[in-house]
């Protein structure tokens, strides 16, 4: 955050963009609207981060005979692969269809919150609840994680462990995967990677298991589709890619928001009275609106973004203008809101503080028509990026940050502890939160 704030201090305030990387690897950043031009271009066969992550296709090629993940991949290959999974991911009323499993999770999540919140460990329960609301609506398993069930708890450890070591053996090498061998956060991964696969492979067993679950998840229909041909090793890949895709993000994305409202309560308060009020106490029902958490949630996501950048177009295939400058092929794109979010011309007076209200709809109306209605572009206010390489689970994960939001915030007043909490920054691991995790008091409401 603090690098592409500085980028944008420095270069993109004044020209729209910034350079960085090896010569061999060119990478602009962007930071205005510019960037649609990029969208725009995309094609039928786009580019997106995730065919960058070269240690899956390293491992894969060392150690599985190449298996071909369609999510990693271009051209037709992935096309392909995401035609085949949207029916059961990214379409709407098929995600719908997963709210009991999802409630079901989150409820059993939500019963053991205090327990974390008051100990400085909301940096776990983000991750296991998001992991167990996705491991519900991917494979109908309930697996407890959050509640410290012991075959949850192994499940958890070993994929999310292995997501973990890919954000590190990248960091350590960002620009030339040739000079991994010399890092021990290689051998890290591959080990932890090869636990998190054979995790993820032992929990499809399970899911297409008769009697075992719900057999109604995403990865049920996917495999059972007679029109998709997926060997088993890939779609075990694909499992702990969509775990990684869906989770991480929506665990940053719920810690964010909980630690946000815990020091505004006046923010809290409102919020819990509008749930109150539509909900009744009552699960989250994707039918309903509510319009001050999707307040609350854009806020948060301005100033608090699980990531610091929004969209990837990795090696654009054609040239491009970009806010005036030319842009060669071959060039890799990256968008960041993290500029224009904390500029006063976009987002208002005093845009280091914390304010729902820049996202009411009076405050929408007045930027209409303004160089600062761009902070309200979904680039800007949503954190599952734009296109047709956006998040392929950001339908489930919209349901199940909801889900949990309504439940611990209807079961739970926040207070942000500050004689027990230690002095934090925001840390990437890969996804942003503070470090460590605050620590709250709770009153368990009635």
């Amino acid at each position: 955050e603090d690098f592409m704030r500085d980028q944008y201090v420095k270069y993109g305030k004044e020209t729209g963009v910034a350079q960085f990387g090896s010569p061999g690897e060119k990478c602009v950043l962007v930071f205005n609207e510019s960037y649609i031009e990029a969208i725009k271009h995309e094609g039928k066969y786009p580019t997106g981060i995730l065919e960058g992550s070269w240690p899956i296709h390293q491992y894969n090629d060392k150690y599985l005979d190449g298996v071909k993940n369609p999510f990693l991949g271009n051209g037709e290959e992935w096309r392909k692969g995401r035609m085949a999974i949207n029916p059961y991911l990214f379409n709407i009323q098929a995600a719908k269809s997963y709210m009991g499993a999802i409630t079901e999770a989150a409820a059993s999540a939500s019963s053991s919150f205090e327990d974390y919140a008051t100990n400085g460990k909301l940096d776990d329960f983000c991750n296991l609840a998001a992991f167990d609301m996705f491991m519900a609506a991917s494979l109908g398993i309930q697996l407890n994680a959050t509640s410290r069930d012991p075959k949850g708890l192994e499940f958890s450890e070993k994929i999310i462990g292995g997501i973990g070591t890919m954000g590190q053996v990248t960091a350590q090498c960002p620009y030339s995967k040739y000079d991994m061998f010399k890092f021990s956060a290689w051998d890290k991964f591959t080990k932890q990677w090869s636990a998190g696969r054979e995790a993820s492979e032992e929990l499809l067993d399970m899911a297409m298991a008769q009697g075992k679950g719900s057999g109604k998840g995403v990865m049920h229909g996917f495999l059972r589709d007679e029109n998709n041909q997926v060997s088993k090793d890939a779609a075990t890949d694909m499992n702990v890619i969509l775990t990684f895709a869906a989770a991480d993000t929506t665990a940053s994305l719920i810690n964010n928001v909980l630690t946000n409202l815990s020091r505004h309560p006046d923010a809290q308060d409102q919020v819990r009275s509008e749930m109150q009020r539509v909900l009744k106490g009552s699960d989250y029902d994707a039918e309903v609106k509510l319009p001050y958490l999707d307040q609350v949630l854009k806020e948060s996501q301005r100033l608090t973004p699980p990531l610091p950048w929004v969209n990837v177009k990795f090696k654009m295939p054609t040239d491009l203008v970009i806010s005036g400058y030319h842009v060669p092929k071959g060039t890799t794109l990256v968008f960041s809101h993290m500029g224009i979010a904390n500029d006063e011309t976009y987002a208002g007076p005093n845009p280091q503080e914390f304010r729902p209200d820049r996202f009411s709809p009076e405050a929408i109306a007045d930027r209409k028509g303004t160089k600062a209605e761009f902070l309200d572009h979904p680039l800007c206010c949503k954190p599952f990026g734009v296109g047709a390489r956006m998040c392929v689970g950001s339908r489930i994960a919209k349901l199940e940050y909801t889900t949990i939001l309504c439940r611990v915030l209807q079961d739970y007043q926040l207070d942000y502890d500050a004689v027990n909490s230690q002095p934090s920054v925001r840390v990437s691991h890969p996804t942003t939160t503070e470090q460590p995790s605050p620590t709250f008091k709770i009153t368990k409401l009635d």
